[in-house]
């Protein structure tokens, strides 16, 4: 009879520790399940002022953007663009995103010139900041790459359309051709200009080398027999 009582009275003891301990087990549980990435794909949809006449070195130029998360785990997100562009430049845009929120980023863009060949005429610099929305992507995607170089900028997507008010289709064409054929021959006169630059410092280096050995020739004269 003391024999049951002891068990009777033990039993309440030792299960609310096992319930306690199997409480905080399934707490833990949910807790990390709520905090555990999301998996998949997501398209981002970038909101930002466009100023006009001007392009953006952006990943969102080629495209939809898909990365395999979302803002849940906090991670900041950085695309790198690089391209040689018509001015006679080398850009590189780079797009920071930070997480408000699961399925928002702040968006800043910001541009830097890397490089330029001689007689350059650089664009004028866009930074700007707008928002970036997530939307889960149902089925199979592909990753937008986080670096990458791009082509120069469509001349027709900085000098927008609404700029020529005419109906005539005819007159935009030609003026289109009349402008493609302009930047064809600017670019084949920078060429034609590196040459030249090329040709002439190896004239000097040429010149240079018969001048030292001319020198050599009067500080060390010949005997005549």
């Amino acid at each position: 009879m003391m024999l049951r009582q002891a068990l009777v009275s033990l039993g309440p003891r030792t299960l609310l520790p096992v319930a306690l301990v199997g409480g905080v087990a399934l707490a833990a549980g949910a807790l990390l399940m709520e905090r555990a990435p999301q998996s998949g794909y997501y398209q981002l949809t970038l909101t930002a002022p466009v100023q006009p006449n001007s392009f953006y070195v952006s990943v969102w130029a080629e495209g939809d953007v898909i990365v395999d998360h979302d803002g849940h785990d906090g991670r900041p997100i950085v695309f790198t663009r690089r391209a040689e562009e018509r001015d006679g430049c080398t850009w590189q845009g780079i797009e920071r995103l930070i997480p408000l929120s699961d399925v928002t980023y702040h968006y800043s863009y910001e541009e830097q010139i890397l490089s330029c060949r001689p007689g350059a005429m650089p664009y004028r610099k866009t930074p700007r900041v707008g928002l970036v929305t997530v939307e889960k992507v149902q089925g199979p995607a592909t990753l937008t790459e986080l670096t990458g170089v791009q082509g120069p900028a469509d001349i027709w997507s900085i000098v927008s359309g609404n700029d020529i008010e005419s109906d005539d289709d005819a007159e935009i064409v030609e003026l289109r051709a009349a402008v493609d054929e302009a930047m064809v021959e600017a670019e084949e006169a920078v060429k034609d200009a590196e040459e030249a630059a090329d040709e002439a410092s190896e004239a000097i280096e040429t010149l240079s080398a018969h001048t030292l050995d001319d020198d050599d020739c009067d500080e060390n004269p010949s005997s005549s027999p």
